[in-house]
C-alpha cells in the first residue's frame, strides 16, 4: 500500500540534481561560484512541481464471463482465468465496445488514454480466434496474429503480458522475432535464463528463430524494420508461404500516432508488399486494428483518423456520426460528476494522513475506529465496512465516495460547472482545500493516496486515478556580465542595463578540473568584439571558439586599485588577445593603439588566451595545463548523463509496492511488500 511521496521525492531530485551541477560545473572565481550554488539550490528555479493530475475515472461495462455468456466470447476462455485475466472484473465500456466490433470482423482505431487498457481490446478478440480454432480442431502452427510495434521495449512489455496470460493456456503459442531474438534454441533459453532469473519458462512460448521457423507462433510480435527482413531472407519465408502461412487474420499496431510523415509512407508501403504476400493484396482478409492515446483531438478528428485508418493500412475505416454500425474509432466514456453519491461531510483533516499511515499494519477494525475517532458519522463507516467486503481497499472506497473534500479535489483537477480544471502545482490545491493549514500539502498527499487506493477490487479503476508530475529544466548556458559588477545568469542573454548603460553579457565554460573561466564567442571579421555564439548544442561547434580569460581576480576591487597581473604562463606561440569586459571590445595583444574608449588606464582591459583549434574543441587547459578530450564545458546538460542522475534519484524514493490478495479481511495482517516500484500515485493498465 505505499505510495510514492511526491514531497520528499521532489526534495530529493532537487538537491540531487543541484549538487551535480555544482560538481560538474567547477568555477574558481569565488564570487560566481557563490551565485551559481545559490541559482541551483533555489526552489523552483531549475525543478518545478510536483503538479498533481486527474482523470475521472473510465465507465464500466459486462465482464469477460458477461459477454461469454452473451455468446459473444468463446465459452474456452475459462481456461484462461488468472490474475492476469479475471473473467467477473468489470471491463471498460470502451473495451466492451471494441471486442464487440472487432469479433464482428470490423477494423478498428482504439484512441483512449493512457492507463485506459487499450491492449485488452486486441489481445481478447484475438484468443477469443484462437480458442474457437481450438473447439474446432483446426489450431495448427502458423502466425494468425502480427503485433508490430515501433520500439523492441514495447514489445519485450507485451512479451510480459503474454506470459501471465497463456501460462496455463499451452495450446496457445507465442514468441518475439527482433534483432535481439537468439538464433538457436539453446542460446535462447541460456538467454531467458539470463534475463529473466525466477521466472519459470512456459513451452508456449517460442524463444528462439529456429523454433519460429519449424513452427510459425500463433502471436508473433515484431517490429516494422524486423518484418522487413523477414520478408526478404528465404529462411523466413515460412512464415509467408506454404501450408503454415495461410492463417493469417489479425495486425495490430501500438502507438499508431508515431506512423507519420515520411516514416508512415515507407510502413504503408511496407504493409502493402506483406499484404501482397500472404493475401494477395486482396482488402478484407486480415484485420487491422491500431492503438494510440494521442492520435486526434477527440470525436471531431475522427473522420480524420478513420481516413488515416485507410491510408496506413489499406483497408475499409469509416467514420459515421449518424450510423453507430459504420464508426471504426472507439474513444473512452468517462464517468460524469453527476453519477457519483451524494457526500456526507468531511472528516477532520487528520484522519487522512493517520489512515495513510496505518495501512501498512492496520486491520479494517482499527480503520473504521480511526474514521469514528475523527468525527466521520458512525452510519456512514458501518455502511462503508459493510458494502466494502471486509476488504481494506472496498471499504475506502465506499467510505471516501461520499467525501466531501474528495469531491471538492475532483472538481478542481476534472473540472465542474464554470470551474477552471487542469493538472494544478500541488502547493496551490493543498492551499485551496486546505486553507490556513501548514501542513496542507501533507493533508492533501494522503488524502490522494487513500483515494488512489480505494477500490472496490484489485484490479477495479481507484476512486481517484491521479498521478504526479515533476519537470526539470536543463542548463542551455551559463552567462556572465562583469560590468558594472559581475552577475551570473543561467538564462540566455546578450545585455544586461543598468542606470540607462547597456553592457555585454558573455557565455562561459569553465575547466572541470581547476574551474578556470573561457569565454565563448566568435569574433567577426572586420568588427573587433566577441560575440556569443548561437550554437546552443554541444554536437556542433564549429564557429564557436573558447579564450582562457588570464585573471582569475576578474575584477577590481574599488575604481583605484591596479589590474593584477595574470598568474597563467603565456606560452609565446599562443594566441593572446586583449579584452574589454565593459564593452566586449577585443584585438591581438601587443597593439599600441588602445583597443576601445571605455575608460582610461584600461580598467576593464584582460588578457584572454584562445584555448580551442580550429574545430571549437579545447583539449589543453592553459591555466593547470590539464589535457583532456571535452575539457572546458559549456552549460549544457543536454545529454544522458542528468537524466541518469534524475532517474537514479527518482528510483531511491520508490516505495515497495504489496502484492495482496483482492480482498484482506479484518482477520488477516497485510502481505508482505514485493520489490515493486511505481511513479504514478497510480497506473492502471
Amino acid at each position: 500500500m505505499n505510495q510514492l511521496n511526491p514531497l520528499s521525492a521532489t526534495q530529493r531530485i532537487h538537491d540531487t540534481y543541484a549538487r551535480y551541477l555544482r560538481t560538474l560545473y567547477p568555477i574558481a572565481d569565488e564570487e560566481l561560484s557563490r551565485q551559481f550554488a545559490e541559482m541551483v539550490a533555489a526552489q523552483d528555479a531549475l525543478v518545478k512541481g510536483p503538479y498533481l493530475e486527474a482523470t475521472p475515472p473510465y465507465k464500466t461495462g459486462r465482464s469477460i464471463r458477461g459477454l461469454m455468456d452473451a455468446g459473444i466470447l468463446s465459452p474456452l476462455f475459462a481456461e484462461l482465468q488468472s490474475e492476469g485475466l479475471p473473467l467477473d472484473r468489470p471491463l471498460y465500456q470502451h473495451q466492451e465496445a471494441a471486442i464487440r466490433q472487432l469479433v464482428g470482423g470490423r477494423n478498428l482505431i482504439v484512441a483512449t488514454g493512457t492507463g485506459s487498457g487499450k491492449t485488452e481490446t486486441f489481445l481478447i478478440p484475438i484468443l477469443h480466434h484462437l480458442l474457437e480454432e481450438k473447439r474446432r480442431g483446426t489450431l495448427s502452427p502458423g502466425v494468425r496474429a502480427l503485433l508490430l510495434y515501433p520500439m523492441n521495449a514495447l514489445a519485450n512489455d507485451q512479451m510480459k503480458r503474454l506470459r501471465a496470460l497463456l501460462r496455463q493456456c499451452n495450446f496457445i503459442t507465442f514468441g518475439r522475432y527482433t534483432g535481439e531474438t537468439p538464433k538457436t534454441k539453446r542460446e535462447a533459453e541460456d538467454d531467458f535464463r539470463q534475463n529473466y532469473r525466477g521466472e519459470p519458462r512456459i513451452e508456449n512460448e517460442i524463444l528462439s528463430r529456429e523454433e519460429m521457423q519449424a513452427a510459425p507462433p500463433h502471436i508473433l510480435l515484431t517490429n516494422y524494420a524486423m518484418l522487413e527482413y523477414l520478408l526478404l531472407r528465404p529462411d523466413d519465408s515460412v512464415f509467408f508461404d506454404g501450408p503454415q502461412a495461410q492463417q493469417w487474420r489479425f495486425l495490430v499496431m501500438d502507438e499508431v500516432h508515431t506512423y507519420d510523415g515520411a516514416k508512415g509512407i515507407e510502413t504503408a508501403l511496407l504493409l502493402r508488399r506483406w499484404k501482397d504476400r500472404i493475401v494477395q493484396s486482396n482488402r478484407g482478409r486480415i484485420q487491422c486494428i491500431g492503438t494510440s492515446a494521442t492520435l486526434g483531438g477527440g470525436r471531431k478528428d475522427f473522420p480524420q483518423v478513420s481516413k488515416f485508418g485507410v491510408q496506413l493500412f489499406d483497408e475499409l475505416f469509416e467514420w459515421d456520426d449518424e450510423d453507430t454500425t459504420r464508426q471504426d474509432v472507439v474513444e473512452a466514456s468517462r464517468i460524469s460528476f453527476d453519477e457519483y453519491p451524494p457526500t456526507w461531510g468531511t472528516p477532520q483533516p487528520e484522519f487522512y494522513e493517520q489512515a495513510q499511515a496505518r495501512l501498512d499494519s492496520a486491520k479494517l477494525s482499527g480503520l473504521i475506529e480511526l474514521a469514528i475517532a475523527c468525527g466521520l458519522p458512525e452510519r456512514v463507516v458501518q455502511e462503508a465496512a459493510r458494502r466494502g467486503d471486509s476488504s481494506i481497499h472496498g471499504f475506502l472506497y465506499e467510505l471516501l465516495s461520499g467525501d466531501a473534500k474528495l469531491k471538492e479535489l475532483r472538481e478542481l483537477l476534472c473540472g465542474a460547472g464554470e470551474q477552471a480544471a487542469g493538472p494544478r502545482l500541488l502547493a496551490d490545491a493543498a492551499a485551496l482545500l486546505f486553507p490556513d493549514r501548514e501542513d496542507a500539502q501533507r493533508l492533501l498527499t494522503a488524502l490522494v493516496s487513500l483515494a488512489v487506493q480505494a477500490k472496490p477490487e484489485g484490479e477495479h479503476a481507484p476512486l481517484l486515478p491521479a498521478r504526479y508530475h515533476l519537470f526539470v529544466r536543463a542548463l542551455e548556458g551559463g552567462f556572465v556580465a562583469f560590468a558594472p559588477h559581475k552577475e551570473l545568469f543561467l538564462n540566455r542573454r546578450k545585455e544586461v542595463k543598468v542606470d540607462d548603460t547597456i553592457y555585454p553579457v558573455f557565455e562561459i565554460a569553465p575547466c572541470k578540473r581547476c574551474g578556470a573561466i573561457h569565454l565563448v564567442g566568435v569574433i567577426e571579421p572586420g568588427v573587433n568584439r566577441l560575440f556569443q555564439s548561437q550554437k546552443l548544442s554541444e554536437e556542433n561547434l564549429e564557429k564557436a571558439q573558447f579564450f582562457l580569460l588570464c585573471d582569475a581576480a576578474l575584477g577590481v576591487a574599488n575604481e583605484d586599485e591596479e589590474i593584477a597581473e595574470p598568474d597563467t604562463v603565456i606560452n609565446e606561440n599562443e594566441e593572446t588577445y586583449c579584452m574589454c569586459l565593459r564593452c566586449a571590445a577585443i584585438d591581438r595583444d601587443g597593439g599600441r593603439n588602445a583597443i576601445c574608449a571605455c575608460e582610461p588606464g584600461g580598467r576593464w582591459e584582460r588578457k584572454v588566451i584562445k584555448a580551442s583549434n580550429d574545430k571549437g574543441v579545447v583539449t589543453h587547459c592553459r591555466a593547470c595545463s590539464a589535457r583532456s578530450q571535452n575539457l572546458v564545458q559549456r552549460f549544457l546538460t543536454g545529454q544522458d548523463a542528468p537524466v541518469s542522475v534524475l532517474a537514479t534519484a527518482l528510483y531511491q524514493e520508490l516505495p515497495e509496492r504489496e502484492v495482496r490478495p483482492s480482498a484482506i479481511s479484518d482477520d488477516n495482517d497485510l502481505a508482505r511488500p514485493s520489490r515493486q516500484v511505481d511513479a504514478d500515485a497510480h497506473r492502471h493498465e
